[in-house]
């Protein structure tokens, strides 16, 4: 009877252990197919196979450019040129013209297209401006700055006009993504990335599923801890990214669609302070101009709380540079009635980037207007 026991439990156990390792299975297997995941492996292997460039940034920028992203037929292919991984350079900076620097997230990674680019490069050569685009995706105002401090003293680019594209997700980036322990202000904040390194390690570690879990699961909580500093601040914040998570709504996307506290809109406003103010160390800037578009569901008057452009206004009101900045808010743009938002988003994309017709057609339009209006 005993030995029947025995076995029994044994075999209960070895069950129940074998459920726990199919369904760590299946979150590592979802998990490792994350764009956040799949572009720390990825920059983790160009780490090893091109020491000398990125190690060299390894630990102030986020990321660089990945060669691998810019390899479809709409892109220019990108070598692993240290100036690739950091800008397209569309008409070269000159001394006898005004020179423009384009920064931002993908918005801004997109102009360097094949379309987006000539219609640039057209533009650019018919007025002899220099122009360079500097875009990588998921880049908000925090990396912007360190990469624009980088820009300046490595590869000797100074700008007279930045055309910064803004997100709505930028919101979240800066409060989630870059909220960075002992942030300081009028200061380049580089980027701590060690939870990368063991993140990548638990992925591509030979273990169990289920130990992978556990140890995804401590990284989560003490990185996060890390940021926050409190158990109590860390907790709250796992529960809200849950509760998103269940609602189908990205970390990035949170503020925009739940609203913000006092301390986000104060945190934030920070972030964007900080880049002006690092914008104008150098003389050499006239102007600054921010560019902020409405997403898809901004149309629609469900459920966003938060619209950037009207944040943003708020934030250049009070800058000591406001003479020097100008924003294009499409939210307030006239024609923007007139297009339907299945027309000018790509479709499918929860992030509601523009398509590569709307951008031609009327994005890229009404800022190289408002460029020349400021240079004129």
């Amino acid at each position: 009877m005993k030995k029947k026991n025995i076995f029994f439990y044994t075999l209960t156990f070895v069950f129940f252990l074998i459920i726990i390792e199919a369904f760590s299975f299946i979150v590592i297997n979802k998990l490792g197919k994350h764009r956040f995941v799949q572009s720390v492996i990825t920059n983790s292997s160009n780490l090893k196979n091109n020491k000398s460039i990125f190690s060299k940034y390894d630990q102030i920028l986020p990321y660089i450019r990945q060669p691998q992203r810019f390899n479809d037929k709409n892109n220019f292919k990108i070598s692993y040129d240290e100036k690739d991984l950091f800008f397209t350079t569309i008409s070269e900076f000159n001394n006898q013209s005004k020179n423009i620097l384009f920064q931002g997230d993908s918005w801004a990674e997109q102009l360097s297209k094949k379309d987006t680019y000539n219609y640039l490069k057209e533009f650019s050569d018919s007025n002899n401006y220099g122009l360079v685009n500097s875009g990588i995706r998921s880049y908000s105002p925090s990396p912007m700055a360190v990469q624009l401090y980088l820009l300046r003293k490595d590869f000797n680019l100074k700008p007279n006009i930045i055309v910064a594209l803004l997100d709505q997700t930028d919101i979240g980036d800066e409060l989630y993504r870059y909220n960075i322990p002992d942030w300081q202000e009028n200061k380049i904040n580089y980027f701590d990335k060690s939870h990368e390194t063991s993140l990548v390690e638990i992925f591509t570690k030979n273990n169990f599923n289920s130990i992978k879990l556990i140890s995804l699961i401590e990284l989560y909580y003490t990185s996060n801890l890390k940021k926050f500093s409190t158990h109590k601040k860390t907790i709250f914040y796992i529960y809200s990214r849950l509760k998103n998570f269940a609602q189908g709504i990205p970390s990035v996307m949170s503020p925009i669609v739940n609203g913000m506290s006092s301390q986000d809109l104060n945190l934030f406003s920070k972030r964007v302070e900080n880049y002006i103010d690092i914008s104008f160390q150098d003389n050499n800037l006239e102007y600054l101009i921010f560019v902020t578009h409405p997403h898809k569901i901004h149309f629609e008057g469900k459920r966003y709380k938060i619209e950037l452009g009207n944040l943003l206004e708020v934030i250049l009101n009070n800058s000591n540079y406001r003479k020097k900045i100008f924003h294009v808010n499409f939210a307030k743009i006239d024609e923007i009635k007139s297009i339907k938002p299945d027309i000018m988003f790509a479709k499918n994309d929860v992030y509601s980037h523009l398509n590569e017709k709307m951008y031609l057609k009327y994005y890229l339009p009404e800022i190289l207007k408002k460029l020349n209006i400021v240079i004129k």
